[in-house]
């Protein structure tokens, strides 16, 4: 099929171009059809004599930097000419100063690299102030029980520079514990207590809501049984516990405890949600406070940057991962200052939050939350092996 350009000679004949006329057949031919204008061109380039790098046929030419020159030889007639045909329009573009778009695009790629390895490996500055969130979930505590041991044992310098740990219900209690008693000790001995606390639960007609029984009491017990003696020193400016007024309904941060006992009574309040916990609203400070995460489930300090965790999945920093980061464009909604992805498995998570699962499904959510603290420090480059020393011998039983 022969496509014909108006107001030329030529034709395009299968994508090669061909003179119209049938007497010149060749490549050759064609070029000797404008042998006069290229020879003009020639002689007004070599007045120029620009210098260049690029050699041929004995001669210097101008090397356009728009145009990609190939090496190639290619065995055809026309490379035999004495010659080579330079482009025409080579003097009408003089080599710019201005890179190019892919070599501005690679020097952007040079800048980049450079500015990630003078910066720190957590996409902050070494001086800014690094805080520590949880966020209030009920039974699912034991994510959070699983977070906390992961960076105990894999993130000693990420903890070293937390100023603050804040929480809220549940989230409350392992800010403590990681606050007050960061060892793996007393993380086994507070997943026990919930695992016991759970099946207690379950084993009761009506759960958590059966009539004479009060979580908050269960809760205090389970605190003194675990938090040392000192803990209101440990706690003291460094814990912050979101309560919720029990007549403003504004949330409040606490965090100058005066004595071991103040302290827990914070925490219990912190965990108390009228009518589920039991009916009597408990007091702190001689007034009402409930549940924080009632007002405000996902503490944000206003200074530096703060680590957001939660076994929900939505927007923080350490939680699960469903449906958004395989490309599904998620929908979230705002609860007391904390977004959730709307899917199916925060609507089980959320059953499982206030009615407890069995206690497989609990170590589940102990090892998913020690998971995706795992994947948050080599996320961050904050990840460190254990020193051999601190690493637990591990004992096989014998098959025999």
């Amino acid at each position: 099929m022969v496509a014909e350009h108006a107001g030329t000679d030529i034709d395009i004949f299968e994508g090669h171009i061909r003179p119209r006329s049938k007497s010149f057949t060749s490549v050759r031919s064609f070029k000797n059809l404008y042998r006069s204008e290229i020879d003009s061109a020639l002689e007004e380039v070599q007045s120029h004599r620009v210098p260049s790098h690029h050699h041929t046929g004995g001669q210097q030419y101008p090397r356009d930097p728009h145009i990609h020159h190939h090496h190639k030889h290619h065995h055809s007639q026309e490379h035999n000419e004495s010659a080579p045909v330079p482009e025409p329009e080579a003097e009408n573009h003089p080599k710019s100063s201005s890179p190019t778009p892919r070599q501005h695009r690679h020097r952007s790629c040079r800048k980049a690299s450079k500015q990630r390895e003078k910066s720190s490996p957590t996409g902050v500055s070494d001086d800014m102030l690094v805080n520590l969130s949880f966020c209030g979930c009920g039974f699912l505590g034991m994510y959070h029980l699983g977070v906390a041991s992961c960076l105990m044992k894999y993130g000693q310098s990420f903890l070293s520079r937390v100023d603050r740990v804040a929480g809220a219900s549940a989230g409350a209690l392992i800010g403590a514990l990681l606050v007050t008693s960061p060892t793996q000790q007393k993380v086994e001995l507070s997943k026990e207590a919930f695992i016991q606390l759970a099946r207690g639960i379950r084993n009761k007609p009506m759960g958590a809501l059966t009539p004479g029984y009060r979580l908050s009491d269960e809760v205090a017990r389970l605190l003194d049984s675990i938090l040392p003696v000192n803990a209101h020193e440990l706690a003291r400016g460094k814990l912050h516990v979101s309560l919720t007024h029990g007549k403003t309904r504004q949330n409040k941060l606490f965090s100058d405890f005066q004595s071991r006992e103040e302290l827990i009574e914070a925490l219990v309040a912190s965990c108390h949600i009228p009518f589920y916990s039991g009916a009597k609203l408990p007091m702190f400070r001689d007034k009402v406070y409930f549940d924080g995460g009632l007002s405000n489930n996902l503490v944000r300090f206003g200074e530096g940057r703060t680590i957001t965790v939660s076994p929900f999945s939505g927007k923080q920093d350490i939680g699960p991962e469903d449906a958004h980061h395989k490309g599904f464009k998620g929908y979230y909604v705002n609860l007391h200052n904390q977004d959730l992805q709307v899917n199916f498995n925060n609507v089980r998570r959320m059953a499982h939050a206030f009615f407890p699962p069995r206690s497989y499904i609990l170590h589940q959510y102990f090892e998913l939350g020690h998971k995706d603290a795992s994947r948050f420090l080599v996320r961050e480059g904050l990840y460190e092996i254990p020193k051999p020393e601190d690493r637990k011998p591990m004992v096989y039983e014998s098959s025999v």
